[in-house]
């Protein structure tokens, strides 16, 4: 048994990890298991840095800051609040829109030094902050400047509801776009 609360250590040498928050047991589970698959936001934002949006999900649609996804595992008509995560690494930057999961974004920092260019970017609605980690070949093909309009495209969101009834009861939903 190895205790740490470094996170990349724990992801490094270890075969299983149990995650706990205030005492409590949040997950176990293989160090990738938890990276791709974590069951709540606690585990999701512990074990590296993420991108927040928040929305609701009603009638089989996911809404978050202007997107949409179809969300048929829960299709009821009454809206819950959620909030979705993405990492870094899980975000594309497009001139142009690409779907409805297309954000549109104004690119407020760039970082391209090193082999991944780290962009920061605003959402439009002025408030959300998000990061993208692009290879260098992407952003040399994008050629991202300050002030660029563009729109962000989740590869990957995983979408946490609570429950009405229940707050500490979540759900998260992995939605592969």
């Amino acid at each position: 048994m190895f205790v740490t609360h470094d996170q990349e250590e724990a992801l490094e040498v270890a075969d299983r990890i149990v995650v706990m928050n205030d005492g409590k047991i949040e997950q176990e589970g293989t160090p990738e298991k938890l990276f791709e698959n974590p069951k709540t936001p606690f585990v999701m934002s512990f074990l590296g840095d993420v991108n927040t949006f928040h929305g609701r999900v009603q009638n089989g649609r996911a809404i978050f800051s202007g997107m949409e996804a179809a969300l048929p595992e829960d299709p009821h008509a009454n809206a819950k609040a959620a909030q979705a995560y993405a990492r870094p690494h899980e975000l594309d930057i497009e001139r142009s829109p690409r779907n409805e999961r297309s954000l549109p974004a104004t690119v407020r920092h760039v970082n391209p030094a090193g082999a991944v260019a780290k962009i920061e970017l605003v959402l439009r609605d002025q408030e959300t902050v998000v990061q993208a980690n692009l290879s260098r070949e992407r952003y040399l093909e994008l050629q991202l400047r300050l002030g660029d309009a563009v729109f962000v495209v989740p590869r990957q969101l995983r979408i946490f509801t609570a429950s009405l009834l229940n707050s500490e009861e979540q759900r998260c939903v992995n939605l592969c776009l």
